[in-house]
């Protein structure tokens, strides 16, 4: 697509004129607000970018600058009157209050992270936004989804903008050496203590793991009181760790003997994807979003929602059956997910396919 500046009557691409992301929150660094500063960077690469963040504080960045409150609600009202603008919203949330800021005339992409079946219906928080939001869903410039899981739900929306598959992009930081992991007998997951992560199941599984067996569980949320609960009923307390939320969970992969996934509605599946980059065996719960990830770009296997079955994958893990070594794995995983390819996809996106011509004065 091709755009005159506000400047000049020169016409250019779109991705060479100042880009908005605008994100409900940034903290704390969860999977939607660490997509979206990573594509923040790789886009900054490429172009001017800005961040707008709708709620709570935010972190300092040289790559793009970076408002937050109501300085960025302000900023994003004449973003959206500036039909030279392009403006990506992250997630349903930043979409409702967007939706509220009033009539666009920008381009607008709407990078939906959170639509899953049933989500509507589990979710008050979703349901409300979505029900603010439905109408920019269909009159945005077009919607990019991060798995198909996703793009299957927005295609279910009556009158849909276009809709596009670009997954979330991963970085090197995982990428560690697995030549010697010093707690190889360590079962780690990652993800908020909330029913749909399905954390709870947790201790019967360690409790189904042979005795030299620990496991650590980085995240916060209401579950906590019953896993702990659980965990000292079945006499696993001593085998489980719980530090609450971390913001960087690489260290930790890189000492992790398996990673488990319990979760029931995840849209992408981040956490895991990282493991497979770390070289950190997967077992997770057979979901549809998850299919997408094992085996074919991740090492792992897919089981029932049971502890039985969750401890018998995982202790034959712990035991070398899956092979994270496997070179074709790590050679599509990165073919897809890189930055490099991610960000060629988003700037395709943000050129479009047609022209139109923006205020020049």
């Amino acid at each position: 697509m091709l755009r005159s500046s506000r400047n000049s009557e020169r016409w250019l691409p779109v991705h060479e004129l100042p880009l908005t992301i605008v994100c409900y929150r940034l903290e704390p660094n969860r999977g939607i607000e660490r997509a979206t500063i990573a594509l923040a960077h790789a886009l900054a690469r490429e172009m001017s970018v800005e961040v707008l963040v709708l709620r709570g504080d935010c972190p300092d960045s040289e790559a793009f600058t970076i408002k937050s409150g109501f300085g960025a609600r302000l900023t994003l009202i004449r973003r959206l009157a500036d039909a030279s603008r392009t403006i990506i919203v992250s997630g349903v949330w930043a979409a409702a209050v967007s939706r509220l800021c009033g009539v666009h005339r920008c381009r607008l992409i709407i990078w939906e992270h959170s639509m899953s079946p049933g989500r509507l219906v589990r979710s008050a928080s979703v349901r409300r936004s979505f029900h603010i939001a439905e109408s920019l869903y269909r009159r945005a410039d077009q919607l990019i989804a991060v798995s198909e899981v996703v793009s299957g739900e927005l295609r279910t929306i009556p009158g849909h903008a276009p809709v596009q598959v670009i997954p979330n992009l991963l970085t090197d930081s995982f990428d560690h050496d697995r030549t010697a992991t010093p707690d190889a007998r360590l079962v780690v997951a990652v993800g908020g203590l909330v029913p749909e992560k399905q954390m709870t199941i947790l201790p019967d599984v360690l409790a189904g793991l042979d005795e030299d067996v620990e496991m650590l569980i980085l995240g916060d949320g209401p579950d906590r009181a019953a896993i702990e609960s659980r965990a000292s009923r079945l006499g696993v307390s001593h085998r489980l760790r719980l530090p609450g939320f971390v913001a960087d969970v690489a260290p930790y992969l890189a000492k992790a003997g398996v990673f488990i996934s319990t979760s029931e509605s995840e849209t992408f599946g981040l956490a895991v994807l990282e493991s497979g980059v770390a070289r950190v065996p997967v077992v997770a719960v057979d979901i549809p979003a998850l299919r997408e990830l094992i085996p074919e770009f991740v090492p792992g296997v897919l089981v029932d929602r049971s502890p039985e079955a969750l401890s018998r994958a995982v202790e034959a893990a712990l035991m070398g059956a899956i092979d994270v070594s496997d070179e074709a794995t790590a050679q599509r995983r990165r073919s897809r997910f890189s930055v490099g390819a991610i960000t060629a996809s988003w700037v395709s996106a943000i050129d479009g396919e047609s022209g139109v011509c923006a205020d020049t004065g």
